[in-house]
């Protein structure tokens, strides 16, 4: 399968050191120097890992399932969503500053509902979310930090997302030409 490139592996470096230092001037203008990063599985996680080593502020990781796709192009409305260490569940980032880390924000059900969840369920100082790409025409974003605009109508795979399950290893963003 012949890949198009559209965000290339550079292109996605600089834009996460350019994200990693908006997070970073937030952060340290409140004063915080410790940040519970919550990460939505399964897409989140090529962006989390290179997030969080560009980030000045130390982090712990929380590891959350959330899935609206499925095996659609387009979310499918509800979220599943599945803690993955079920023994602490949400307690560890009691009392903690959080930030939600998704891969993209479409409908932005996804981040919405782990939100919601989270902030219904724990005591948190604070809850901010961010994403790697945005689909830009979104009409309402509840979205505080994003890396990249990307088209609304593109599907986009690879650095993390999937295409049907694959192509998460690749270390650039394609769009996949129905």
């Amino acid at each position: 399968m012949k890949h198009n490139i559209l965000i290339t592996e550079v292109e996605i470096r600089s834009s996460i050191i350019d994200l990693a230092l908006k997070i970073d001037k937030h952060y340290d203008d409140l004063n915080i120097n410790r940040l519970s990063v919550i990460v939505l599985m399964d897409g989140a996680f090529v962006f989390a890992s290179d997030l969080v080593r560009k980030l000045n502020i130390s982090t712990d990781l929380i590891f959350i399932g959330a899935k609206s796709y499925g095996d659609a192009f387009t979310p499918k409305g509800d979220v599943e969503i599945t803690i993955c260490d079920k023994k602490k569940g949400l307690s560890i980032i009691e009392n903690t500053h959080v930030l939600i880390v998704d891969d993209i924000y479409d409908t932005g059900n996804t981040i919405t509902e782990v939100k919601n969840v989270i902030s219904s369920s724990i005591n948190t100082l604070s809850i901010k979310t961010c994403c790697f790409l945005c689909k830009n025409n979104t009409s309402v974003r509840n979205l505080d930090f994003y890396a990249q605009d990307i088209d609304k109508s593109q599907f986009v795979y690879g650095y993390g997302l999937d295409l049907f399950g694959r192509y998460r290893d690749l270390p650039d963003v394609c769009v996949y030409d129905k």
